[in-house]
C-alpha cells in the first residue's frame, strides 16, 4: 500500500507563501519574507520550519545568525518532541563549519546527525550526515572516502524518496568524478541533477549545477561552453543575492580568461571574487583567490609578485588542512622559481607538490608537477632522473602523446642510453689498462710481449669504437621507427576522441529532445489544469481531467525513456508502476483505497507502451472514480504476466462493479479501450466478479516490433464488436 509522506506538508506551506508573494509582484528578499512569515505563523511546527530555513539562508554569510536560528529551531523541536526537526537543526551549523574550513568540527556534527538519525530511523537525516562527510573528505583530498560517503548519502536519500536531495547528491558526486578527471561521468551526473532541479524550479541549485558543468567544460578546454555556463550561473546567483555563489562564479570566469591568456581580464574577475570571500570570511576561497592572482601574475611575467601570492595561499590552505589547494600552490610556486632560474627552490616546491598529489591521489597536479620537475632535473644535468620522471608522467596522462612530449622523451632516452654506454666503455678501458699493467709487471724482460700487448689494446679499442658506432646507428633507426609509431598512435587517438565527442553530443541532443517533449506535455497539462480550475461546468471539468490523465500517461513514457537513456524500448513494469501510483495519488488517499502491484518485467516498444498506458489510465481512473462510491474504501490490484506468446494485463477492484450494458455497448472510455486494444492485435474483456474485472491479452510480437502505421486509424473507430460479450 502506498504511504503519502506527511512531512511534505510544511514544505508545501512555504512554497505557497513565496509563490503568493511572487504573484502579487512583491520584490522582497528571501530572508525578509521568512521573517515576515514568522510574525504570522500560527503554530509551532511552522515556526520550526521557518527557523531552519533562516539558518540555511545565513549559513554561507553569517555564522552568528546561523547558530541563533538553529538553536531556536532545536529548542522548539525538543519541546514539541519532534526528533526529526531536532536533527535538521544541526545541518546549517555543520555546513557553516565546513564553509569556514573548520573540517574537524563539521565532521563531529555530521557524525552526531547520523547517530541521532539512526536512532529514530530517519533516512533523510542520515543522508545529509553522510553528504557533509563526503564534502569534507573531498575538500581534504580523501577522494576514496568522499566517494564512499557520497554513495551512502545517495542510498539514504533514495530510501526517503527525496528527489531534491537526490539531485543535490548527484551534483556532489559529479564534483568528485570531475576531480578524478572522469569528465564524461561527471557531466552525466550533473545533467541528471540539473534536470531534477529544473523540475523543482529551484534557481539557486540550478545556478550551482550550471557552475559545475562550466567547470568540466573548462577542464576539457572547451572555453566557449565554459563561459556560457559560468555566465548563466552568475546571472542566476546575482538575482538571488547569494554572495558565496556569486564569488565562485566570478572566480570561475576569471579561470577561463586565465586559460585564454587574457591575464589582466582574469585579475579583474579574481579581485571582485576576493572582495566577496574576504567579506564572508571563507578561508578556502580566500586562498583560492590568492592562488589565482598568482597564476595571472605569472602569465604577465611578474613572477616575484606571483610567488608572494602563492605563499599567502599556502598559509590559508595550511590553516584549514586543504591538501588539494596546497598541491596547486606548491606546483605554481615551483613553476615561477623555474622561470626565474632558481632551479634549487623550483625543485624543492615541485617535489612537495608531487608528494601531496600522490598522497591525495590527485592526477591533475601530479601529472603537471612530474613534467615540470623533469624539465628542472634535466636543466640541473640529471638526465637519468629526468627520463624516469617523464616516463612516469606518460603513464599518468594521455597528454604526453603529443609530438613535443614524445620528442623530449626520445631525446632524454638517448642521453640516458649514451651515458650508460659511456660508463661501460670507461669500465672496459680501466679493465684493459689493469690487465696491461699486470702483463708489463710480469713480463718486463720480454719487449716483444709488450709490443703484442700494445697491439692487442689498439685492436680492442678499434673494435669497441666500431661497435659503439654500429649501436648508435641502430639506435637512430629505432628512434625513427618509434617516432612513426607514435605519430600513428596520435592520429588514432585523435580520431577516437572525435568519435567519442560526436557520440556524447548525440546523447545530449537526444536527451534534450525528450526533455523538451516532456516540457511541452507539461505546458499543455498546465493549460488544461488552468481551464479546469476556471470553469464551473462539472462535465467540462470531468473531460479536462480525463484528457490531462491521458497526456500524463504519454509524458511519463518520455520521462522513463530519458532516465534510462533508451529511446526505442522501455521497461513496462517500471512504467505501469509509476503511472498507477500517479493516478492513485490523484484520486485517493492512503487510508481509503489499497493499490497492489504484481508486475512482470517486459521490454516494450515506445509506441506500444504509450498505447498500454492510455488503456490502464482509462481503467484505473474508472475504478478510483466510480468503484467505491461514498464509502471510498476498497482494493485495486494490477497484475501482468506472460502466457504462451501473449502478455496478460489484469486490473481488478472489489467495488460495486460496472454496468454490463456499458461494458458491452461502450461508453467513450470503453470505445477508446476497444480501439487501442485492436490497434495492438489484442483482445480484452470486462466482467463483474466481486467488483469490476478487466483482462487484456497482447501478442508479445506486438510488444517487440511495435504498431504498424496502417493500424493507427483504429483508435478513432467506435466499433467494439471485438470485445467479448458477458452475459
Amino acid at each position: 500500500m502506498l504511504i503519502l509522506k506527511g512531512y511534505y506538508f510544511k514544505g508545501i506551506l512555504l512554497f505557497l507563501f513565496f509563490t503568493c508573494n511572487y504573484l502579487h509582484g512583491q520584490i522582497v528578499a528571501v530572508t525578509d519574507s521568512l521573517k515576515e512569515a514568522l510574525l504570522v505563523a500560527n503554530n509551532d511546527s511552522m515556526r520550526i520550519t521557518l527557523f531552519l530555513e533562516l539558518a540555511s539562508q545565513y549559513q554561507d554569510s553569517d555564522s552568528l545568525l546561523t547558530i541563533q536560528y538553529s538553536a531556536k529551531a532545536r529548542a522548539l523541536a525538543l519541546a514539541l518532541n519532534d526528533p526529526e526537526s531536532s536533527v535538521k537543526s544541526l545541518l546549517p551549523i555543520a555546513n557553516m563549519q565546513r564553509n569556514l574550513g573548520n573540517y574537524d568540527e563539521a565532521k563531529k556534527i555530521a557524525q552526531q546527525i547520523i547517530l541521532d538519525s539512526e536512532e529514530i530511523g530517519f533516512s533523510h537525516g542520515k543522508g545529509y550526515g553522510y553528504k557533509i562527510l563526503s564534502n569534507v573528505a573531498r575538500l581534504q583530498g580523501a577522494i576514496e572516502d568522499a566517494i564512499f560517503y557520497g554513495n551512502k548519502s545517495l542510498s539514504e536519500f533514495e530510501l526517503s524518496e527525496d528527489q531534491f536531495s537526490i539531485a543535490s547528491m548527484l551534483n556532489n558526486l559529479g564534483l568528485i568524478h570531475g576531480h578524478l578527471g572522469k569528465y564524461t561521468k561527471a557531466l552525466e551526473l550533473y545533467f541528471q541533477s540539473l534536470k531534477i532541479f529544473e523540475e523543482f524550479s529551484n534557481r539557486q541549485y540550478v545556478g550551482k549545477v550550471l557552475n559545475s558543468i562550466g567547470m568540466v567544460y573548462k577542464k576539457q578546454g572547451d572555453y566557449d561552453n565554459a563561459l556560457t555556463y559560468y555566465n548563466k550561473a552568475l546571472t542566476i546567483q546575482s538575482g538571488l543575492n547569494n554572495l558565496n555563489s556569486v564569488g565562485n562564479a566570478l572566480k570561475n570566469i576569471g579561470d577561463v580568461y586565465l586559460s585564454l591568456h587574457e591575464y589582466e581580464k582574469s585579475i579583474e574577475y579574481y579581485d571582485k571574487a576576493a572582495g566577496i570571500f574576504e567579506e564572508l570570511g571563507i578561508k578556502k576561497n580566500i586562498g583560492n583567490a590568492h592562488l589565482n592572482r598568482g597564476q595571472a601574475l605569472t602569465g604577465l611575467n611578474k613572477n616575484l609578485q606571483a610567488i608572494s601570492e602563492y605563499e599567502l595561499a599556502l598559509s590559508f590552505y595550511s590553516e584549514i588542512g586543504d591538501e588539494e589547494g596546497k598541491s596547486y600552490a606548491f606546483l605554481d610556486k615551483g613553476l615561477s622559481y623555474s622561470t626565474l632560474g632558481d632551479l634549487t627552490k623550483a625543485k624543492f616546491n615541485l617535489e612537495r607538490a608531487v608528494r601531496i598529489s600522490e598522497k591525495i591521489k590527485f592526477p591533475t597536479t601530479l601529472t603537471r608537477a612530474l613534467g615540470v620537475l623533469a624539465d628542472v632535473e634535466n636543466k640541473l644535468g640529471n638526465s637519468s632522473r629526468a627520463y624516469q620522471l617523464f616516463v612516469r608522467q606518460k603513464t599518468l596522462s594521455d597528454s604526453l602523446t603529443n609530438e613535443n612530449s614524445l620528442r623530449k622523451i626520445a631525446q632524454l632516452e638517448a642521453q640516458h642510453e649514451y651515458a650508460k654506454r659511456e660508463q661501460q666503455l670507461v669500465a672496459e678501458k680501466k679493465e684493459s689498462e689493469f690487465k696491461f699493467q699486470q702483463t708489463i709487471a710480469a713480463e718486463k724482460s720480454f719487449q716483444t710481449m709488450l709490443l703484442l700487448i700494445v697491439s692487442f689494446t689498439l685492436v680492442l679499442s678499434f673494435v669497441i669504437v666500431f661497435a659503439y658506432f654500429a649501436i648508435k646507428g641502430k639506435k637512430c633507426k629505432l628512434e625513427s621507427v618509434n617516432e612513426e609509431l607514435n605519430s600513428r598512435n596520435i592520429e588514432i587517438e585523435l580520431k577516437s576522441n572525435k568519435l567519442k565527442t560526436a557520440l556524447q553530443e548525440k546523447e545530449v541532443l537526444v536527451s534534450e529532445i525528450h526533455h523538451r517533449t516532456k516540457n511541452n506535455f507539461l505546458l499543455v497539462q498546465s493549460l488544461l489544469g488552468t481551464e479546469h480550475d476556471e470553469t464551473d461546468n462539472k462535465q467540462v471539468k470531468s473531460v479536462l481531467r480525463s484528457v490531462n490523465a491521458r497526456l500524463e500517461s504519454i509524458r511519463l513514457t518520455y520521462e522513463i525513456l530519458d532516465q534510462d537513456n533508451k529511446y526505442d524500448v522501455a521497461s513496462l513494469n517500471e512504467y505501469i508502476e509509476k503511472l498507477s501510483k500517479r493516478i492513485y495519488a490523484g484520486f485517493t488517499s492512503s487510508s481509503a483505497v489499497e493499490l497492489t502491484l504484481d508486475l512482470e518485467d517486459t521490454p516494450v516498444d515506445k509506441k506500444v507502451i504509450i498505447t498500454i498506458g492510455l488503456i490502464i489510465n482509462e481503467v484505473l481512473t474508472n475504478s478510483f472514480k466510480h468503484a467505491f462510491g461514498e464509502v471510498g474504501k476498497g482494493k485495486v490490484v494490477v497484475r501482468t504476466f506472460k502466457s504462451g506468446q501473449n502478455l496478460n494485463i489484469d486490473i481488478h477492484d472489489n467495488g460495486k462493479g460496472i454496468l454490463l450494458t456499458e461494458a458491452i455497448y461502450g461508453s467513450r472510455g470503453i470505445t477508446l479501450i476497444a480501439g487501442l486494444v485492436r490497434q495492438m492485435d489484442g483482445e480484452y474483456e470486462i466482467t463483474n466478479d466481486n467488483g469490476t474485472y478487466f483482462h487484456m491479452q497482447i501478442p508479445l510480437a506486438t510488444l517487440r516490433n511495435g504498431i504498424t502505421a496502417d493500424k493507427d486509424y483504429l483508435v478513432n473507430q467506435r466499433d467494439t464488436s471485438d470485445s467479448k460479450e458477458i452475459a
